[in-house]
């Protein structure tokens, strides 16, 4: 008869700080309490767990319930409660007074909550290093855990993009960055696959630039950039575009002051555009959102083209930041639309919101050898 096969059973679950409730509400609802509930059904099953602090604070905040089936699981024996550093920390880079401090907090958390005496510890990562024995047990632990565990992502978007949809970005995501194009895009998925084409090498070239300072009330960066323009006859025009970026001591609004100037004999017709990549975090969120003047709130998690605005807001109502820019020449339009990355795991390939797009456009028409000047402002307020 074959000898038995004795298997550990440990499941690990996390959220980390500042994680989106919905986050927390869906693993909640689909991984956490089912699982627990299931167990409960196989009295003979027994598991250890392991929750992280911050996802521990959520639980008791939002469903004591949950606590008291873990304590009545633990009545039953099915449970061992595994402690670790309370906020998910890679306990060998933090200094060891942190991590002492990280691993002492959670057994005193789990013992006053659920009445146990913590034994083994979760090492974040299932990272491991030789000194890890020696902090473990000044901290009070008898072992670490480190293999045999589950995990929940949850993703913000769900769905899987078609391969064709892939576009790689030929320059990083900045602010500030001005683009030369023959005409505006048709709608905002034509302008997130980088159409219609850049008529200049002013979206990714370098710039001659020199920092001015006014007795420390004012700081400014003046940049200028001598490139070339491609023509509809396929030859190249010489251009010339100025920037000044400055803001003032105590103020919250920055300004950047354009010249676009055209270095030839003959007229230039092109539009004119500044790209603006915002991280804000939950894009589906109704508490963050785009406002134009005198309109109505939408979506940083969905693209469009607004019309014709002299100044558009960014708000935050979650951190009660926002950001207003304001344009001294009226934009024709303004093409918005969410930056995603994708990344491959277990379940194929995922779309990730990393920023919003704001593409300001401005139709330009310059006499041979003359120059157009244009501001706006970003302006941060509560």
């Amino acid at each position: 008869m074959a000898s038995k096969l004795r298997v550990i059973l440990g499941i690990h679950c996390h959220q980390p700080v500042g994680n989106f409730d919905h986050v927390f509400e869906h693993g909640y609802q689909v991984s956490y309490k089912p699982f627990l509930e299931t167990l409960a059904r196989f009295p003979a099953l027994k598991v250890s767990l392991h929750y992280s602090g911050p996802l521990l604070e959520w639980l008791s905040e939002r469903h004591p319930e949950f606590f008291h089936l873990i304590s009545e699981l633990l009545k039953k024996g099915q449970l061992e409660i595994i402690g670790g550093g309370y906020y998910e920390p890679i306990l060998p880079v933090i200094p060891r007074e942190d991590s002492l401090g990280q691993l002492r907090y959670m057994s005193r958390y789990l013992a006053k909550h659920f009445g146990v005496k913590v034994r083994g510890a979760w090492l974040t990562e299932r990272i491991w290093e030789p000194g890890l024995p020696g902090l473990l047990a000044e901290a009070g632990e008898q072992r670490s855990d480190q293999s045999g565990h589950a995990s929940i992502h949850e993703r913000q978007f769900s769905e899987k993009p078609p391969r064709d949809v892939f576009v790689y970005d030929p320059y990083p995501r900045w602010m500030f960055r001005e683009h030369f194009l023959e005409r505006a895009p048709q709608d905002f998925q034509e302008a997130s696959r980088g159409e219609p084409a850049e008529l200049g090498d002013f979206a990714d070239g370098s710039w001659n630039w020199r920092l001015l300072v006014r007795k420390g009330v004012q700081a400014a960066c003046a940049l200028n950039r001598s490139g070339q323009l491609r023509l509809p006859s396929g030859q190249c025009a010489a251009f010339r575009l100025g920037k000044r970026i400055s803001l003032e001591a105590g103020s919250r609004l920055i300004e950047a002051a354009y010249r676009l100037e055209n270095l030839e004999e003959q007229p230039l017709e092109f539009v004119f555009g500044i790209s603006f990549n915002l991280t804000v975090l939950g894009p589906a969120d109704p508490k963050v959102g785009l406002i134009c003047e005198h309109g109505s709130a939408m979506s940083l998690a969905q693209g469009s083209i607004l019309p014709a605005c002299k100044q558009l807001t960014v708000f935050n109502h979650r951190e009660n930041v926002n950001l207003r820019l304001g344009f001294s020449l009226r934009p024709s339009c303004v093409v918005q639309y969410p930056v995603e990355t994708v990344s491959q795991s277990e379940s194929g390939i995922d779309r990730t919101y990393q920023a919003t797009c704001l593409l300001p456009l401005w139709p330009v028409k310059l006499k041979p050898l003359s120059s157009k000047s244009l501001k706006l402002t970003l302006t941060i307020f509560q």
